[in-house]
């Protein structure tokens, strides 16, 4: 079904396509300079140092989910909820590739999983090139070229680009290559957090909901100095100007629930509640930033990430939190921890500092949270999307995906706009043709434009209110109308063979003489 809906984009869409095959391509050639830039740092450390073979086909490989991790072990407590198979993206194997856990594998291996070799592809372009050459001369030869030639040439053209990006893509890999070790599942719980799979819908106001990350609705706790008692306290200081509370235990989660007065305390199994163990998925009230030992984790009031109900807070009343606390939450928190005093310089970057607080016996506590400005990435997904997005390495200057896309769409309606003179066997039909043509050439301008607006509406919240339901309806007219002309150019093509003029069944005399696929 997959490849279906991606042979019906092809058929009628066949830019997109190429776009997609653009933004693999550029997001190969980047992992390919971030895992040269990490070897070439090794052998400046270590001149014996082995580093990994890589080329264009292992990026491609890598991004399109060639590489996976095993989150199911019986022997371990599941982190993720029904633990699936993680697939780790192009941004996933530019962090393995920089602390040194790039898998080292042959382009022989790769090449081998693949479905199609450089013959196979190659015999594909001279198959496809024959049209064009069969065009040009018919247009040498000042003989008529029907509408369907138009468009399957420009069909022809975007198909030639998609396999001169995709010419280093193995074809149909199935089965990825699963890490192992026990840093996987660390690394793997770390990077789930800061990806857009554990993202869940949440309401920020009546009728507006958004997707966040695990990571940007908690705040994260790294211990200074070491308190001189192990029992728990609060900063009162700081929770009378509106910090955090601070418990300081180190083993075990000392809470208060809200809604009973019950102390709780979380141990590896469960919860212990006045001495009766319980097990886990309860739901109780967090107040803000209270810290989850052993985990350095907390809650944000401000986030409705763990809130299963939105809850109206007001000045005069103290935030809270409904959070779920179940098993999987609790061992990936404790797994990401880990792999967090492993890897600071890594997650260091995405990290921006509240404040520095100290309880009453004498430990010190930073403060951070992760702003979404800084997690825009996915590193592991359950599922590789073949759509270019948050998997693949993007520049920071986004115009050049949209400047690429506007000249692709150029190209499609330009060349259909070649036939602006055939022959039409009516009026009507070269009038349609002709007002498709214009709308999808003009159409390439209006892909950067909405990425302007967006801008806007961002920078000037009030024009959210104002024009951005209208604007959508814009926004939604336009591609409904880009698909109609779509359609309209496929079906033309067609119907023109209804009456053809004598000329069209002329070959070049050139042409009789060579043979072809």
């Amino acid at each position: 079904m997959k490849k279906f809906k991606w042979v019906l984009l092809g058929m009628f869409t066949q830019e997109m396509v190429v776009y997609t095959a653009w933004s693999q391509w550029m997001s190969a050639k980047r992992l390919s300079k971030v895992v040269d830039k990490y070897n070439e740092e090794q052998v400046k450390e270590n001149v014996n140092a082995k580093t990994v073979e890589w080329s264009l086909t292992h990026s491609f490989f890598a991004q399109m989910g060639g590489l996976a991790i095993e989150t199911k072990d019986p022997e371990e407590p599941a982190f993720i909820k029904n633990s699936p198979r993680m697939y780790i993206t192009a941004n996933g194997a530019a962090m393995l590739a920089e602390i040194g856990r790039l898998p080292n594998l042959s382009k022989k291996f790769i090449q081998d999983k693949s479905k199609a070799d450089g013959l196979a592809k190659a015999l594909v372009i001279t198959q496809a090139s024959w049209l064009i050459v069969e065009v040009i001369g018919r247009a040498i030869a000042k003989l008529p070229i029907t509408l369907l030639e138009v468009n399957t040439f420009a069909h022809v053209v975007c198909a030639l680009i998609m396999y001169v990006l995709w010419w280093h893509k193995p074809l149909d890999i199935r089965e990825p290559l699963v890490l192992e070790g026990e840093w996987t599942r660390s690394l793997c719980a770390a990077m789930w957090m800061f990806s857009r799979v554990s993202s869940e819908m949440e309401q920020v106001g009546p009728g507006l909901t958004v997707k966040y990350p695990e990571i940007e609705s908690i705040l994260h706790y790294q211990q200074n100095v070491q308190p001189e008692q192990s029992n728990m306290v609060t900063a009162s200081a700081s929770q009378q100007s509106g910090m955090p509370l601070m418990l300081s235990s180190k083993d075990t989660l000392a809470l208060t629930a809200i809604t009973t007065g019950v102390p709780v305390e979380v141990g590896a199994d469960g919860f212990i509640v006045d001495g009766i163990r319980q097990p886990f998925n309860t739901y109780f009230d967090v107040p803000q930033g209270r810290i989850l030992f052993p985990f350095g984790f907390a809650p944000k009031s401000s986030s409705y990430h763990f809130r299963k109900r939105y809850i109206e807070l007001s000045r005069w009343h103290t935030p809270s939190v409904e959070l779920t606390v179940s098993e999987p939450t609790l061992q990936r928190w404790i797994l990401a921890t880990k792999c967090f005093k492993e890897y600071p310089e890594i997650w260091d970057r995405f990290r921006r500092q509240v404040n520095v607080i100290q309880s009453r016996d004498g430990g010190s506590w930073t403060v951070s949270e992760y702003p979404r400005k800084l997690c825009n990435k996915n590193f592991v997904d359950p599922r590789i999307q073949n759509w270019p997005g948050k998997d693949l390495i993007t520049s920071d200057r986004k115009y050049h995906s949209k400047l690429f896309f506007a000249v692709c769409v150029c190209i499609y309606g330009g060349i259909h706009a070649a036939a602006w003179n055939h022959y039409f066997p009516s009026s009507v039909e070269q009038f349609v043709w002709r007002l498709s043509t214009i709308y999808i050439t003009a159409s390439a301008v209006l892909f950067p434009l909405d990425n302007l607006v967006e801008k806007l509406f961002r920078r000037y919240r009030i024009l959210n209110r104002i024009l951005l339901p209208w604007y959508t309806i814009v926004r939604v007219l336009a591609v409904v109308y880009y698909i109609l002309f779509r359609i309209f150019l496929v079906g033309l093509a067609f119907i023109s063979f209804r009456a053809l003029p004598r000329a069209m069944y002329e070959t070049p005399r050139w042409s009789q003489y060579l043979s072809h696929l």
